[in-house]
C-alpha cells in the first residue's frame, strides 16, 4: 500500500471530534493501518465505518483496531475487542451475510450416514455388530461346585505319568497300553 494514499484516506478521520491534528499521530496511524490492513479498500472501509456515526468522538488507535477486527482479520494477526462496545460493534449494513460453516447437502432417502450406498451399508452393519444392547454378552459360566483348580503338583504328576508312559513304550517297542 502506498503510504500517501493511506494518509489521504485517514484525513477523513478529522471529521471526528478530538481527532489529533498532528503529523506524528498521522504517521503513526499510517503505520498502524499498513500493519493491520491488507488493502486500501480495507483502510477506506475502516475510515467510513468509524465516521459513520458509531463513534461520537475519536476513540483512539486501539478502538480503531477493534473496529477493523469486527469485519477483517488483521494482517499482523493482532486481534482487539471494543471497549466502547463491549457486546460488539453495531451491525455493519455493508457487511456481506455471514455463512456459519459449510452448507451440507441433505442425505438421499434411506441413507443414514453417507450418500455412498455401499459405505452406508457397511457403516450400518458395523454399528449393528458393535451394538452391546442388541445381543447378550458371552460370559463364561461360573465354576461348578465340583470344580477343582489345577495346581503345580497336578502338573508335575501329569508330566511324570507322561515320562513313565514313554519309557514303557521304549522298553516294550511301542506296545504299551
Amino acid at each position: 500500500m502506498n503510504p500517501k494514499e493511506v494518509l489521504q484516506i485517514l484525513q477523513e478521520l478529522r471529521a471526528l471530534p478530538y481527532f489529533p491534528n498532528d503529523e506524528y499521530v498521522m504517521n503513526a496511524l499510517v503505520k498502524l493501518c499498513g500493519s493491520m490492513c491488507h488493502s486500501l479498500e480495507q483502510v477506506q472501509w475502516l475510515v467510513n465505518r468509524m465516521t459513520s456515526g458509531i463513534y461520537t468522538a475519536w476513540p483512539g488507535p486501539a478502538e480503531m483496531r477493534a473496529c477493523l477486527c469486527c469485519r477483517y482479520k488483521p494482517k499482523d494477526g493482532i486481534t482487539a475487542y471494543s471497549s466502547v462496545y463491549p457486546d460488539g460493534l453495531p451491525k455493519d449494513p455493508t457487511a456481506p451475510p455471514r455463512i456459519e460453516g459449510p452448507q451440507l447437502k441433505a442425505l438421499p432417502a434411506g441413507a443414514s450416514q453417507t450418500a455412498d450406498a455401499s459405505l452406508d451399508r457397511k457403516i450400518r452393519l458395523l454399528a449393528r455388530a458393535k451394538d452391546l444392547e442388541a445381543r447378550p454378552l458371552k460370559r463364561t459360566p461360573p465354576p461348578t461346585p465340583n470344580f477343582k483348580p489345577v495346581t503345580a503338583a497336578d502338573i508335575e504328576r501329569a508330566v511324570e505319568e507322561l515320562r513313565d508312559k514313554r519309557a514303557r513304550e521304549l522298553m516294550t517297542g511301542g506296545d504299551a497300553a
